[in-house]
């Protein structure tokens, strides 16, 4: 990260590169570089690096939350809903990916779906503010401003560093 913050790319690439081949059970690394490359535009480098980090854990749902976020972020819908769907059907109450699926639910328009899946989520997670901005923007896309408001104004007051919400 040092090298990649001084935007020495080739040595940053190396660095995760090496962390890889000293630790290679170990997903931190891969993910880190899989991040880097999607990161500097480097999309089919950033998904090998993923399924690679995949076929060392196959289980890990945190690659597989990765790999569906990969997707939802280059606009590959689709995709993004088959790996949701494979995950919540082994876990069903796993949150991110949840909140992943209101996030593509909001990118379709889904504006109901969308409220109640956020307003199941609030009562499992009253303190996500990530939440609650999710829901006042599915309340913005019905054009609901009032209520809009008050979630997003809610993310705020649960975390004023909230950029987005602000």
């Amino acid at each position: 990260n040092f090298f990649a913050g001084l935007r020495k790319n080739e040595q940053a690439e190396q660095t995760y590169l090496k962390a890889i081949e000293v630790e290679p059970e170990n997903i931190k690394p891969y993910l880190v570089l899989a991040a880097y490359y999607d990161a500097n535009g480097k999309k089919d480098e950033a998904l090998a690096t993923y399924q690679k980090a995949l076929a060392v854990q196959p289980d890990d749902f945190r690659i597989k939350h990765a790999i569906a976020s990969f997707y939802f972020r280059n606009k590959d819908i689709d995709k993004a809903e088959k790996a949701i769907a494979e995950i919540l059907a082994e876990r069903p109450d796993y949150i991110p990916v949840r909140i992943l699926k209101g996030e593509i639910l909001l990118a379709k328009g889904g504006f109901d779906d969308a409220i109640a899946l956020f307003g199941q989520l609030m009562k499992e997670e009253p303190n996500s503010d990530q939440v609650y901005y999710l829901r006042g923007l599915a309340y913005l896309g019905k054009r609901d401003v009032r209520m809009g408001k008050a979630d997003v104004a809610k993310a705020v007051e649960l975390n004023p560093r909230h950029i987005k919400a602000k």
